[in-house]
């Protein structure tokens, strides 16, 4: 799969959700398939399933390709990763709220309060792995 920073297109929220569903399904799934999870995140036609996975065709997010057997369907399959969709969205959001410095970013989430002893600890281990890893 590539990463979303090749096409640099954006999604809307019923594009991303849409993503969402076949990232769950986990491989090449029907517009049937899709409609049922998709219906989890937000009401939707069967319909709108066909409109949404054309957007995110031209914008390179999708493939769909017409099966024949058994019966006659269009597969649907992602062609960009959820971890590659959101470390793109993640340097997109870092660039335009903090400068493109990720040192603000971790100071902004330290600032909230909202992180608990545990996840400290797990950043703290997460940090120190990936600087013995550049070693």
């Amino acid at each position: 799969m590539r990463r979303k920073s090749e096409n640099n297109a954006s999604l809307s929220p019923a594009e991303f959700d849409l993503m969402r569903a076949l990232w769950e399904l986990g491989g090449p799934s029907s517009a049937t398939q899709i409609h049922r999870v998709l219906n989890r995140y937000r009401p939707c036609t069967k319909p709108m399933v066909y409109i949404l996975a054309d957007k995110l065709a031209s914008k390179g997010f999708v493939s769909i390709e017409q099966v024949d057997e058994p019966v006659t369907y269009k597969q649907i399959t992602a062609l960009v990763a959820e971890n590659d969709y959101a470390i793109s969205e993640t340097s997109g959001l870092v660039d335009r709220l903090f400068s493109g410095s990720w040192k603000r970013l971790v100071l902004n989430i330290a600032e909230t309060d909202n992180l608990s002893r545990e996840d400290i600890a797990e950043l703290e281990d997460i940090l120190r792995s990936k600087k013995r890893s550049e070693k």
